[in-house]
């Protein structure tokens, strides 16, 4: 339908001219070599076919790599940005978030409270323990 109506496929916003002219993915890369159609036939030969198998994960682990390398220096100026936003739609949202973050806060005082009473009767009880257990180290010595 669209070749008919001759459109431009670099126009086109769904096809991979337009992806590719526009830099949303890659264009050049020597792992698109190892993918070109060989239609000269050879011979098998099992040592060859375990090495193309092996060749073929790596270039295919080479190939996903420069992808994503490729996806995330596309996307870095927008880091910052979205980042902006999220600090944004936090300053915005404070009323939602305070009361859960204070409750939260809350828990983890009482928590801490617990925690630090029990440290300070431990310490209180190795204290009283430390002075009677002097006799017994006496003993571990000899």
């Amino acid at each position: 339908k669209n070749f008919i109506k001759k459109r431009n496929p670099r126009k086109v916003k769904w096809t991979k001219a337009f992806r590719k002219t526009m830099g949303k993915e890659m264009a050049v890369d020597s792992t698109f070599d190892f993918e070109k159609r060989r239609h000269r036939p050879i011979r098998y030969n099992r040592e060859t076919v375990q090495n193309t198998l092996i060749a073929m994960r790596r270039v295919q682990e080479l190939k996903e790599k420069r992808q994503a390398a490729f996806h995330k220096n596309r996307m870095a100026p927008h880091r910052a940005r979205d980042k902006a936003r999220a600090q944004m739609e936090i300053r915005n949202g404070l009323d939602l978030i305070a009361p859960a973050a204070s409750k939260h806060r809350q828990e983890l005082n009482e928590r801490h409270g617990l925690a630090k009473e029990a440290t300070s009767e431990g310490a209180a009880a190795g204290a009283s323990a430390g002075s009677s257990g002097s006799e017994s180290e006496g003993m571990d010595e000899s």
